[in-house]
């Protein structure tokens, strides 16, 4: 009974030592480059993508909440594969509140360095899924 107590402890180290499970994931953004595209994969950058523009609006509204006179403001920002944001506009409005609200968005993201996450699609073709810039229409109140 002794040496199998002895035994079992001895594989259950074992099996401890090499388990790198825990070890082999990378707290850095995703390596693209060795990234297999899966359609569970694509829904979770895409959750991902909308939890975070989500936390934008929800922020943004309290960030810039004086400019919005307490009703609300749509506005459209659009953002590239890699996260990175091209372009933020307010439809149908070019005032100065509008000018100054759009300011007020773009130095929220720069200050905060605000990462709206990968996303990608998958490949329709041979030569791989092609990179688009998203445009979401976010409101503001």
């Amino acid at each position: 009974m002794k040496h199998l107590l002895i035994v079992f402890a001895l594989l259950m180290f074992l099996a401890c030592k090499n388990d790198k499970t825990a070890t082999n994931v990378s707290e850095n953004k995703l390596d693209l480059k060795n990234l297999v595209i899966t359609p569970e994969l694509v829904d979770s950058l895409k959750k991902n993508r909308i939890d975070k523009l989500t936390q934008l609006r929800k922020t943004v509204g309290r960030v810039c909440e004086q400019i919005s006179k307490g009703g609300y403001v749509y506005f459209k920002i659009k953002v590239d594969s890699n996260g990175a944001y091209s372009e933020i506009s307010v439809p149908n409005q070019e005032d100065e509140n509008t000018r100054i609200f759009v300011d007020c968005i773009e130095k929220y993201i720069v200050d905060n360095n605000f990462d709206f996450g990968i996303i990608r699609e998958m490949p329709d073709s041979k030569y791989g899924a092609i990179p688009r810039i998203k445009s979401y229409t976010l409101r503001v109140y």
